[in-house]
């Protein structure tokens, strides 16, 4: 959301201006009138693919996504600058992605401002910038903000895909389906300096809600929150833990449904949202499942859940 403008990406192929409406053909990101509803039809990019998020950037609005080109502009796989009125793309600033040694699409699946720079995460191994100079990256890259210029100081290294990233001022907080980062064990979660992408050493490992399957632990979402840091992901976990040395602080567990899928903070709230539905419940102190080790207490949870 910017200004009277709310911004939707998600994969969709049509938008219907109206509950009752005729659909009209419009895929992957649309703008709504934060007030009324109303469809914004000016805003028109042409996208080959899914556009999986969004930053608002003064009148700018950077997408990222599994797509190839934006309106036929060239240098526009996987991340591009967009005109907030009309979709236009920016003439000036580019990034591009490759993925090698594969026949899928490269993957832009999160984005993350801070301290000038974009963080880009999801499943590519080359990035160019706006100079064009295309160089190697580990599913993650930094480009300066304003000129699209990949800084080559940050270099961490992820051998699978990155579903979120939250940048801080002393640390690069990052979740995904992953097990090793800059060669190191370190599954799901991997918490970064952002001088040059090095892991922060001395942290307790995050409490794994499976151990017996090591490719059940990928994590979807993670947020730092003043000094606790909240992350969601596989086997229907949300999670609290201590900034200064991953300590778990609380743990919840769903079930019979629910792995965590998103999570966002507002005026000292924590929301997290998931596939948890039907009869689910959600056991406060839970740390595994389905054994629901730990459990003290029990809710009934749909979708979303509050925190304090």
């Amino acid at each position: 959301t910017a200004g009277d403008r709310v911004s939707v990406c998600v994969k969709f192929s049509d938008v219907r201006d109206t509950a009752t409406g005729p659909l009209v053909a419009h895929p992957y990101l649309a703008a709504f009138d934060r007030a009324t509803g109303a469809w914004i039809s000016s805003v028109d990019p042409d996208l080959d693919g899914t556009v999986w998020d969004l930053v608002v950037v003064d009148t700018k609005r950077i997408v990222a996504g599994q797509f190839t080109t934006v309106n036929g502009q060239p240098n526009t796989t996987g991340v591009a600058m967009l005109d907030a009125a009309t979709g236009a793309v920016d003439p000036n600033w580019r990034v591009n992605l490759t993925l090698t040694g594969s026949t899928r699409w490269p993957l832009a699946r999160t984005l993350d401002i801070e301290g000038g720079k974009l963080y880009i995460g999801g499943n590519f191994t080359r990035m160019a910038g706006s100079d064009g100079v295309e160089r190697c990256v580990g599913q993650i890259g930094r480009v300066d903000l304003s000129t699209g210029i990949v800084d080559t100081t940050f270099r961490p290294q992820f051998d699978g895909i990155i579903f979120d990233i939250d940048a801080t001022i002393d640390r690069v907080y990052v979740a995904g389906n992953f097990l090793y980062v800059n060669g190191t064990f370190s599954i799901g979660i991997g918490i970064l300096f952002p001088s040059d992408g090095s892991l922060v050493p001395g942290l307790e490992p995050w409490v794994r809600t499976s151990i017996s399957n090591t490719r059940r632990s990928y994590q979807q979402a993670i947020l730092a929150v003043g000094e606790q840091v909240w992350q969601v992901g596989s086997e229907h976990n949300r999670q609290a833990y201590r900034k200064s040395d991953y300590g778990l602080i609380r743990s919840w567990v769903s079930n019979p449904y629910g792995d965590g899928q998103a999570v966002a903070e507002l005026n000292g709230i924590v929301y997290t949202g998931s596939h948890a539905n039907g009869n689910t419940l959600l056991y406060r102190d839970a740390y595994r499942w389905p054994e629901l080790t730990g459990a003290t207490s029990s809710k009934p949870v749909r979708w979303m859940a509050a925190f304090d």
